[in-house]
């Protein structure tokens, strides 16, 4: 959330937001208005509304203040003059902010298509389906499918009581190297025959209701994902797909930096179409939630292909839950607002503030406490092998710790000098391996031939020992160590003024008023006016 928001949230007192007296009786109902800002009126109603649908979080936050409801009134007055200022400059008509808001909605609606689907699932596994499951647990198998035919396929290892039903109890009627025919058709043989360790079986039935719950889980997944798959396998033909190969070439060219975005369609369907400029805007929202390789002409091809799957899932998730798909448009106006909040700071606020070197030399001169370097110190790390710890005994008995010590690896990663790995760079107790951190720094700083130790790291690492080399105790910092967090200081600092100012200027503007004289006289949980 920009600074904007948690401004427009947590300031309360910098700000003066016009208040007017009731035009009229105090008496209050759902109708009654509470709320003015420019030409949209807020009704009492509406307003409890807005309260019943925050979160647990968010309403706690008003509930812990001093005064609940003031609060809220004015949060929510805020709210409403930005939102009034977003619609009136523009922000949430840009296309920029809307394609953004438009795939958060289609990415969304396809991970909760695929929550739902699998809910609905899970319910239609029954009794009997659990009890195969239960019989047949821990039994995997490879086997064929059509063999001896041009459409033999193999498969496997699979567990059986996870396969549809119909070719798991088929293949439970065979035996190992037997083909045969099911009544539904399905023509298989059993290739091979692994079964789990019988006491892991006992276990895992031993607790009913735990492994009743893992069962209906992966039945429903299992049925869930070929029905998927068998729609992915289908789409081509069922919903007349057309991809324009050479358009997409043309995506991947631009990509790779080889060329300009030509807009022009490169997928019809009869779940929509895609021009170029779609598909570049869906990889610019997907690329920061997930791994793309746009420059691949192979994977623009399994992107495309997840386009029309989540505009399938989305079709049918609005068919089959439509009030499910409302909530997440509520949901997707809530993010397009969020997204144009971000952009109107971005654009009134933050690249407005310049923070120059005085700034920040001011801000140093001016702290309430110094920054502390904290101290650090330089050791001799050398790791024992897990197998020779009696070397290390008898070298303590001989008193020839030193000389062993030097045969042993260092860590070389902390050191400064490839050439003497076990001499660590000046290391911070949290920069000490294994946690030992406090331990090296309880090591008085005038003890350099001690050794502390040994420390077990892990099992297979062995165990660490310690000896003190250099020690650069605490001390207070000089301007140019700290000169970012400095800086960060200062700009936050100038931003949330700015941002305050901002407020101000939007309050001038829009002229906001509260029928107090009602406010005063609804109960005190906000949440009972949604039904005066």
């Amino acid at each position: 959330m920009k600074p904007i928001l948690t401004t427009l949230i947590v300031s309360v007192s910098t700000l003066l937001f016009l208040i007017s007296g009731c035009l009229g009786s105090s008496a209050a109902n759902g109708d009654t208005w509470l709320i003015i800002v420019g030409t949209d009126t807020v009704t009492v109603s509406r307003i409890g509304e807005a309260w019943n649908g925050l979160d647990q979080e968010q309403r706690e936050y008003f509930t812990g203040n001093t005064d609940p409801v003031g609060q809220y009134i004015l949060t929510y007055t805020r709210k409403l003059i930005l939102q009034t200022e977003l619609e009136t400059e523009g922000y949430l008509s840009d296309p920029g902010i809307v394609s953004g808001s438009d795939s958060w909605l289609g990415f969304m609606t396809v991970k909760r298509a695929h929550d739902y689907f699998l809910s609905v699932a899970e319910t239609a596994v029954t009794v009997s389906d659990l009890q195969f499951y239960r019989d047949h647990i821990g039994k995997s198998v490879w086997y064929t499918l059509n063999p001896g035919t041009d459409s033999s396929i193999s498969r496997g290892p699979d567990h059986l009581p996870e396969l549809s039903f119909g070719l798991a109890s088929h293949l439970d009627t065979l035996s190992i190297g037997q083909a045969g025919s099911s009544e539904s058709g399905i023509i298989a043989r059993l290739d091979s025959v692994e079964v789990t360790d019988a006491v892991l079986i006992s276990e895992a039935l031993a607790d009913t209701a735990a492994c009743n719950r893992m069962a209906t889980n992966r039945i429903a997944n299992g049925r869930n994902n070929r029905w998927m798959n068998g729609i992915r396998n289908s789409m081509v033909e069922e919903y007349s797909i057309s991809v324009d190969t050479a358009a997409l070439s043309r995506l991947v060219d631009f990509y790779s930096g080889n060329g300009e975005l030509i807009e022009e369609i490169v997928v019809e369907s009869d779940l929509g179409n895609w021009s170029a400029a779609m598909v570049r805007d869906e990889i610019n929202f997907l690329q920061s939630r997930i791994y793309v390789q746009p420059t691949s002409l192979t994977w623009q091809f399994y992107f495309i292909e997840n386009l029309i799957f989540g505009s399938f899932l989305a079709e049918s998730l609005q068919q089959a839950a439509p009030l499910l798909v409302d909530s997440l448009r509520v949901e997707a106006e809530s993010y397009l607002f969020d997204l144009a909040s971000e952009k109107y700071y971005d654009d009134m606020v933050s690249s407005e503030v310049t923070v120059t070197g005085s700034d920040i030399e001011e801000q140093f001169n001016n702290l309430e406490g110094p920054f502390i370097i904290e101290e650090m110190r330089s050791v001799q790390a050398v790791i024992i092998p897990p197998d020779h710890m009696e070397d290390y005994r008898a070298a303590i008995r001989n008193g020839s710790i030193d000389d062993y010590a030097a045969t042993l690896n260092g860590l070389l990663y902390l050191a400064v000098d490839s050439a003497r790995p076990q001499i660590t760079r000046l290391l911070r107790m949290s920069d000490i391996p294994g946690g030992f951190g406090r331990e090296v720094f309880l090591i008085d700083r005038s003890d350099t031939t001690s050794w502390t130790g040994p420390f077990q790291l892990t099992e297979s690492t062995g165990h660490a020992l310690f000896r003190l080399i250099d020690v650069v105790p605490e001390r207070e910092a000089l301007l140019e160590e700290v000169r970012i967090p400095l800086e960060l200081m200062v700009r936050t600092r100038l931003e949330e003024e700015a941002t305050v100012a901002l407020m101000q200027r939007l309050e001038f503007k829009y002229e906001p008023r509260v029928n107090d004289e009602v406010l005063e006289n609804l109960p005190v949980d906000p949440g009972l006016w949604e039904s005066l």
